[in-house]
């Protein structure tokens, strides 16, 4: 493959992963697409194709007719039912069992995620288990009890006491409260069950036979599939597990198995749980490729590296392993000193975690392709040499060359983000409710974000000030502002508009105006039309280009008299689901449709980025919208 060719591809790759930031499953088939052209082994173009028949698969969920069901799963805040082959989301905290046939009241309502460029889709993850609906139930009785082998087990652990119980709930069955969250990569995505049968094989495998052994693991895993209830992770173990037996060679066993999967889960590839089995299973890869390849599943999932987690992941995950043998042993023994182990697993991950850097990848992969059109992945030391890159680049926040704004989609609030290119300055103003807190600090993560020069608190409402606490602890904020004074530092210079200090608290919200890569924005906080009216008698020619309207949208804001003066070219609405106060206003959306005046709203959209180029300005939003602004 020629370094012209390489690089062409490798820009249209990066082009894409920087707009869009999603299906991260076509970065693999792009991976093998060119893998294909270079080692010219056409027969894997099938597997191509069989991807994107298995993953691109639409769905027409009817509306559910049913309002009992089976309980088969549980979480801290919700369950799911389940009726002949439908399933449904029920929010309750109600103390139900697995396996027992339950009855409520309720509206179906399609389930719903927070749209962001890095936030967890929860629509998408229920959506690939099968799951479209969620109901809200207003009672909720029990049928009949279940006596099931799963609901002996929990109620076993029901009788420990609340700290062991919360252990155990979390590592057997992945029930957690929110602030737990030991185990998390392994326990969230099943790989916790499959660690569990890799540990019982590193301690027989010197003491049995190896076909005694294959046989036992074979029974133990059909054992857990039924327990489980048939989950993806196990049942993708047990189908290649099984194909042992049929002799076939390593590319036929992992062509048939991997398509096997696919069938039964066609949403599996997007799962961490398929892509990192895939990358030990394939033969030919190097150790030393292998951990790059893991570098970058790592920050694509979690917006980080950790070098040290990468060498030591067999250990990792062999004493994830063991933290499962053990809590079922609990069960047996209730003396076994569960809380101990899973000290001692929390402690290595806060060491190991002094060694993460933050930062999703969205320039890792032009890099990735760009080296390996220069022939670095034959040697060992090149392959490390990318690692190091990678790290480095991560680590400077070089992976984010251009400046940008960021409107936040956190919900009923508000925050924004000013970023200079590669890092080198950072504003945030306004921080959203505390609720939200993980879509703001996901963002920031994704972006290499380890240090705030000026966080501005335009007031102190709880949906635009309830994270400052957070973002002190967990980032190096090194100014805070909430007086009315015009911030100048280097490239960036925000002047503040509202003079007024009397009155309501939104009538003394600070209102920021700047100009950047050519475009002037407007930052109107929650001032109202009183606000509004101070500022144009004071500031008569105020214009601008993009305009965050005042108050999420309300109608005590956005006067006519303001948006004739002002005249944006687009008006931004920061607002969020289910509010009481129903933001942005109908009367409010109008007046701006009136002077044609283009709108958008964080909770239609999600996050909007505007990113300066070298000739202008890119308008993305998290669903796919995209806009050039002169």
């Amino acid at each position: 493959m020629s370094l012209k060719y390489s690089f062409f591809l490798s820009i249209c790759l990066y082009l894409f992963l920087l707009l869009y930031q999603f299906n991260y499953f076509l970065i693999f088939i792009f991976i093998s697409i060119l893998v294909i052209l270079k080692t010219k082994d056409f027969k894997a173009l099938f597997f191509i194709f069989s991807l994107f028949y298995f993953v691109v698969n639409p769905t027409n969920p009817t509306l559910p007719t049913f309002h009992e069901g089976k309980v088969i799963e549980i979480k801290e805040n919700y369950i799911i039912v389940k009726n002949k082959q439908e399933k449904v989301l029920l929010y309750t905290h109600a103390g139900v069992i697995y396996d027992e046939m339950v009855s409520y009241e309720g509206e179906y309502q399609k389930i719903e995620s927070d749209k962001g460029f890095y936030i967890f889709n929860f629509k998408q993850y229920m959506n690939s288990n099968g799951v479209y609906y969620s109901c809200y139930p207003v009672e909720l009785h029990r049928i009949n009890e279940s006596h099931s082998l799963r609901s002996k087990v929990l109620k076993r652990i029901n009788t420990f006491d609340e700290e062991r119980s919360a252990y155990l709930k979390k590592i057997i069955f992945n029930i957690h409260r929110e602030e737990f969250n030991t185990l998390e990569i392994f326990t969230n995505n099943g790989l916790s069950l499959t660690a569990l049968l890799y540990f019982i094989r590193f301690i027989l495998e010197k003491i049995i036979r190896e076909k005694t052994l294959n046989n036992l693991l074979l029974s133990l895993n059909f054992f857990l599939c039924i327990f489980y209830h048939f989950p993806f992770v196990l049942v993708q173990y047990f189908i290649f597990q099984l194909l042992r037996y049929f002799h076939l060679n390593h590319r036929t066993s992992i062509g048939i198995g991997y398509l096997i999967v696919m069938y039964l889960y066609p949403s599996s590839i997007t799962k961490i749980s398929f892509i990192i089995p895939l990358i030990y299973r394939i033969s030919g890869i190097a150790k030393e490729k292998r951990f790059l390849y893991l570098s970058l599943i790592q920050s694509i999932f979690f917006h980080e590296i950790c070098i040290l987690k990468l060498f030591f992941f067999k250990v990792i995950f062999l004493y994830s392993g063991f933290l499962s043998f053990a809590a079922w042993l609990n069960l047996l023994i209730r003396n076994v000193p569960i809380n101990s182990f899973l000290l001692i697993y929390k402690r290595l991950n806060e060491f190991l975690n002094l060694f993460t850097v933050k930062g999703n990848p969205v320039g890792i992969v032009f890099i990735l392709f760009l080296l390996c059109s220069l022939n670095m992945l034959r040697t060992k030391k090149g392959i490390y040499t990318i690692t190091a890159v990678f790290y480095i680049f991560l680590y400077l926040g070089l992976f984010h060359p251009f400046g940008e704004v960021t409107f936040l989609n956190v919900g009923q609030g508000s925050s924004l983000l000013i970023r200079a290119p590669f890092n080198t300055q950072n504003i945030l103003i306004d921080t959203g409710k505390e609720k939200k807190y993980r879509n703001l600090q996901t963002y920031l993560d994704s972006k290499s974000i380890t240090s705030i020069d000026h966080l501005i608190i335009t007031h102190y409402d709880e949906d635009h000030s309830g994270n400052i606490d957070h973002l002190v602890t967990d980032y190096d904020v090194k100014q805070i502002h909430d007086s009315k004074v015009d911030i100048c530092d280097r490239n960036i210079n925000l002047y503040q508009l509202n003079t007024k200090n009397d009155g309501d608290i939104n009538d003394n919200s600070l209102v920021f105006v700047t100009k950047l890569n050519r475009l002037n924005y407007l930052f109107m906080g929650d001032a109202t039309k009183i606000s509004e009216k101070q500022i144009l008698k004071e500031f008569p020619n105020l214009e601008t280009d993009i305009l965050l309207a005042g108050h999420h949208g309300s109608k005590t804001s956005s006067s006519k008299e303001f948006i004739e003066t002002v005249k944006p070219v687009l008006a931004i609405f920061s607002s969020g689901n289910y509010s009481i106060y129903h933001h942005p206003s109908v009367e409010v959306v109008q007046l701006f449709e009136k002077y044609k005046i283009e709108t958008l709203n964080t909770y239609d959209v999600g996050d909007i980025t505007i990113l300066f180029l070298p000739l202008g300005n890119l308008l993305v939003t998290s669903t796919y919208e995209i806009f050039f602004l002169i």
